[in-house]
This record gives structure tokens, sequence and C-alpha cells, in this order.
């Protein structure tokens, strides 16, 4: 099978402390770190390393995905009695201050664990060398992860029936001929929010972590099928309601 260009197996299925993966995690995901006011710098990452030590957190980078799994094989995985994805790790970012001459620095790490299904929000104080909170939050829309996006991608085009709809328009915009018309096919992964009462509750994503396919060809003509993935429960929407 012919997957697009952008996807990633990762083939290590051992759980890691972020203590051992700090400087992986640093390279391996495109962690949005920006400075929380005009008077304080980003955190740097070093400082980035300390709070996800400090943290001490258990994140699933690493899956086993078989590039040529079979619909059986899909089933199978799903009903394993632990989610895939594990905990994620989705967003580090220095807090804001509210007082200006304020020198303290709090790392906020932002997680998602699939297995509770739940959002949370960790506050570590850089200079202090300490874990100052650990909060729920009632949102499971935070930006996608790299692994995240790795799993979406093989959901997606292991579905049979989206890749055959795929096909078909490709064909029909009579693009030059190919072993596999996946193959000229590009992609664009976001975080998706339904937007309507409708789409959520058909897709479960107004509760449930889901990614939006924009589909594109190599010479970037948009394909009208953007499929949705319900990263929770593996699920591939092609036709959600308006």
């Amino acid at each position: 099978m012919n997957l697009p260009r952008h996807f990633c197996n990762i083939i290590v299925t051992k759980k890691t402390t972020v203590r051992a993966l700090t400087i992986a995690l640093v390279g391996l995901f495109a962690l949005q770190v920006s400075a929380a006011s005009a008077w304080q710098d980003a955190l740097s990452n070093t400082e980035i390393s300390q709070a996800l030590d400090l943290a001490d957190l258990t994140i699933n980078i690493d899956l086993h995905l078989p590039l040529d799994a079979s619909e059986a094989n899909h089933v199978a995985l799903q009903q394993t009695s632990a989610h895939l994805l594990g905990t994620q790790l989705l967003l580090v970012e220095l807090k804001e201050q509210k007082k200006k001459n304020s020198d303290q620095r709090l790392a906020e790490i932002f997680t998602y664990n699939y297995n509770m299904q739940l959002a949370q929000r960790h506050i570590v104080d850089i200079q202090q060398r300490a874990l100052v909170s650990v909060q729920d939050i009632n949102s499971a829309h935070l930006p996608l992860s790299n692994t995240e996006i790795d799993y979406a991608n093989w959901l997606l085009w292991n579905n049979s029936s989206l890749r055959q709809r795929v096909t078909e328009e490709v064909n029909d915009l009579q693009l030059p001929t190919s072993s596999d018309s996946i193959a000229l096919t590009d992609a664009r992964v976001s975080v998706w929010v339904p937007g309507s009462p409708e789409r959520g509750a058909a897709s479960g994503c107004d509760l449930q972590r889901c990614a939006l396919f924009s589909l594109y060809t190599e010479n970037q003509e948009s394909l009208t099928t953007e499929p949705v993935v319900n990263l929770v429960t593996g699920a591939v929407f092609t036709d959600l309601p308006m």
C-alpha cells in the first residue's frame, strides 16, 4: 500500500517516561512555545526539558502500526485494553504573568490522556524546580501531536471505503495515471471542532479528539473529500451532516 509522502510510521512499542525522552521530545514534536509577554523571553529548550522532567509524565510517542494493516488487524488493535495513544504531549508554553515586574517563570504543559479521555494542564516552576499544580481541562480540541497525526494517517489510509472514494475522485480529475491514485494526494491535518451539535453528535468529536484532513493533489488542487478521523474510536467519517 502506498501512503502519502508525509506519513511517518513509528515502530517502537515501549512506553518511556519523559525523564528519559526529554531530548527526543523536543526534537520530535513541533512544540508550540511562545513568549507569554513582551517582557519575558519564550521558554528555551533547556527549560522545556526541565519542565517535562519535573512534571514526571509518561508520554506515548512510540507506536507499532503495521504499514499493511488489514481491517481485521485494525479492529484487533482498537479492542486492546489500553488506547494505543496513551497520554499525548500537546503543548508547552510560558505561563502569562499578570505582574509586569515578576521574574517568575512558570511552564504550562498540556496533555491528553486517551485512556481517561481527559486533558490536563501541568504548571511547573522552572526556577524553584517544582510541580505547582495539575488541573483538568474541559476541552478536547487542543493542537494535535505528531504521534496523533501519524495515528490518524494510519487509520485514514487503512480505511478501504475512504481509499476507494479518494481514488475515484483523483481519477475523475484526469490526472496522469499511477499504479495507486492515493500516491498522488497530499494532506494537511488539524484538530477538528464540529461547529454544530448535529456534527458533534454524529462523530463524537464534540467531546473526543478528532483530526480533519484536507486533501490535495500534488499540484495542490483541492479534493472535495475532507475526511474526519475520531482518534478515540478510530472511526473515519466522510459525509457528516452540514
